[in-house]
């Protein structure tokens, strides 16, 4: 069976046109509609229902298009692959993290990867750390980086750089003023914080149950831009890393005390799918985050733990 084809009809059942998917993968329209039709005979039955309004998959061709999406996925790996054993790293890897951490980590990985790898690209998703690891589960992507507790990180990961939990609050708070916050005080604070399952909220509230105290939750706000805003016009408090909101405690808009008795500890981590799964160029970028984030670190660039 020629790959290609599944290619193209994955691109047809996407678009929901021939014309549409043609543009898209560069070929005529009498090509792709030949295609499609030697791809249906081949497999003995219509993949497509052809209406005036464009192509929709029939039942069959929505069953077959996941195994067709593996097949084409996994080609393309072999492919890379066979490249990467001659020296020569190409294809794309996907990578998701954090915000947060893209906002630092990002621009120096590029720069390495083009240097090192300039056939290899990357991708990256942005989203919370429980997201990510569904995304790595699913194989959407190839690297994630995600927050865990300490005592909760999982056999494989690779723990990048560890971080405590800062009690955030308006300019000229006099909480966040201290040096550092006792936990206990947190039960007298209005809170903001994402829903669950952010990493941050998640162990703020477990953390709290082991003190015997329910947090006080004023609002749930999944953006941590709008959290910033709404602490700074002095509606309440957030619990964050030093690192989510240094720019704004340089600039004078929050400050930031860590919390203590006990401390919140947190480790980003970076995790990949199956052994049997991760290429070469995926062990490859993997290195270069490990040495990116070890540089940020040492450099003070990237703040993970210290005090303001």
């Amino acid at each position: 069976m020629d790959v290609k084809r599944l290619a193209w009809f994955l691109c047809v059942a996407e678009t929901g046109s021939l014309s549409k998917a043609a543009l898209q993968l560069q070929v005529s329209h009498s090509m792709l509609s030949r295609g499609i039709q030697e791809l249906e005979q081949e497999l003995g039955h219509r993949l497509f229902h052809r209406t005036g309004r464009g192509m929709h998959a029939t039942e069959f061709g929505r069953r077959l298009a996941p195994l067709a999406q593996r097949a084409t996925l996994e080609v393309t790996r072999f492919t890379n692959e066979a490249k990467a054993l001659r020296g020569k790293l190409s294809g794309t890897v996907a990578i998701g993290l954090p915000g947060s951490i893209a906002a630092r980590l990002v621009g120096p990985l590029v720069q390495l990867a083009r240097e090192r790898y300039p056939e290899l690209q990357l991708r990256f998703v942005e989203g919370l750390s429980g997201g990510v690891e569904e995304w790595l589960a699913a194989r959407r992507i190839d690297i994630g980086l995600v927050f865990a507790r300490e005592d909760s990180v999982k056999k494989g990961a690779i723990p990048l750089a560890r971080s405590s939990l800062y009690l955030v609050g308006p300019a000229g708070d006099p909480l966040t003023a201290k040096r550092a916050v006792p936990f206990a005080q947190l039960s007298r604070c209005a809170i903001m914080l994402p829903c669950r399952p952010h990493s941050v909220r998640t162990m703020v509230e477990d953390a709290c149950n082991d003190a015997g105290f329910k947090l006080n939750l004023l609002c749930e706000i999944d953006s941590l831009l709008a959290i910033k805003e709404t602490v700074v016009a002095g509606c309440g408090y957030t619990i964050s890393g030093y690192d989510s909101v240094a720019n704004d405690v340089g600039m004078g808009r929050l400050q930031a005390a860590p919390i203590k008795d006990p401390t919140i500890s947190r480790v980003l981590v970076m995790t990949t799918g199956p052994k049997h799964s991760i290429t070469t160029a995926t062990r490859a970028v993997a290195a270069l985050i490990s040495s990116v984030a070890a540089a940020l670190v040492a450099k003070g660039t990237w703040v993970v733990g210290s005090e303001p």
